[in-house]
């Protein structure tokens, strides 16, 4: 950690550091849709690196754990390298997670005193935040 910063000065220079690694991150996930990357072992390796330079970087704000920035993308890669599927396939898959995650994080959303998700009018809602808890969802098995 850098010696004689101030520790509000690290923690954004922490969350900076954080944000510019999760834009490299999603880039580093785009490159096999562009051409860049190949294989699922090249992959690997890209992340592997970044992953390793988002440590080392990290360590000069913070001496807490820093969790990896990969978030278990890497594993995702190495058992398609172990199936033979294509590298591109899953980069889609990823990012499409990604973006449903990030979707989720930032949908507008109330809570009621409780803190149970709730919608505009406090009506709570179960955990997809699509359907009121108690609601009778139609669809269901029928045994015909």
């Amino acid at each position: 950690m850098l010696e004689g910063v101030e520790k509000e000065t690290l923690e954004k220079w922490a969350k900076e550091c954080k944000e510019k690694y999760h834009k490299l991150f999603i880039q580093t996930l785009q490159k096999p849709l562009l051409g860049e990357i190949g294989t699922n072992g090249q992959m690997i390796k890209e992340l592997k690196d970044l992953n390793m330079s988002y440590f080392e970087e990290m360590s000069d704000y913070t001496d807490d754990f820093v969790s990896d920035l990969d978030g278990g993308f890497i594993e995702h890669f190495e058992k398609a390298e172990e199936n033979g599927i294509n590298v591109i396939q899953e980069a889609k898959e990823c990012l499409f997670t990604l973006k449903a995650v990030d979707d989720m994080l930032n949908a507008k959303h109330w809570v009621n005193e409780d803190g149970h998700i709730c919608d505009e009018e406090g009506n709570r809602l179960s955990e997809d935040r699509e359907h009121r808890v108690f609601e009778v969802i139609k669809g269901g098995k029928h045994d015909d």
